[in-house]
């Protein structure tokens, strides 16, 4: 297997190891989240290319980007059956969400467990997202496809779930914040009466 990593995935590292550094004021939590950041990305593309073993396809490389991780996988899972597409495309996310359940059990109240279970969980819950790009919609791709769909139309739908799903991102968090900002009533912890 090729492992090939990008020198903008080296960048993007470097910027948010200062950032973190900058927020926390600890090189120790920022090493710990950097760290853990990796470690998500690498048990997401696992999860991916361990259902695409079950299913005879085999990786062919792990990419580090800018944007984050991929795998490329031989034969492509969809040309083995609908199915195997399906299973590969929520491995990743699902596998995000288990760990975030795992962290979530385990009894630690610190700040990095705390981030380490919200990225784990904001990870697979961003990649579930219908968008073309993302194993959400390479998924709903694939289920459109078993119910019949032609491809080019499967194509659309998936394009225009992609639009809905990031306006809707852009349209709701600023709809919530004017109806806080416009509260009068708001209160500022459990104590507040």
């Amino acid at each position: 297997m090729e492992i090939s990593i990008s020198p903008l995935f080296v960048l993007m590292i470097v910027v948010l190891f200062v950032l973190i550094v900058r927020g926390t004021k600890s090189v120790n939590q920022a090493f710990f989240r950097i760290v853990f950041l990796v470690l998500l990305l690498l048990t997401h593309e696992l999860a991916h290319s361990l259902a695409g073993r079950h299913f005879g396809v085999e990786t062919v490389k792990l990419g580090l980007t800018f944007w984050g991780a991929y795998v490329l996988l031989e034969p492509d899972p969809l040309t083995v059956s609908i199915w195997s597409e399906i299973v590969v495309d929520l491995a990743g996310p699902l596998a995000n969400l288990a760990l975030a359940g795992v962290l979530t059990i385990i009894p630690v109240r610190s700040g990095s467990w705390k981030f380490a279970r919200g990225l784990a969980f904001l990870l697979g819950i961003l990649n579930l997202a219908p968008v073309k790009f993302l194993d959400g919609g390479h998924a709903l791709y694939a289920i459109l496809l078993g119910l019949h769909v032609d491809s080019e139309r499967a194509g659309w739908i998936v394009s225009i779930a992609t639009f809905v799903t990031i306006f809707l991102y852009f349209l709701l968090p600023r709809s919530k914040r004017k109806e806080e900002k416009g509260s009068p009533n708001q209160t500022t912890g459990p104590d507040s009466t």
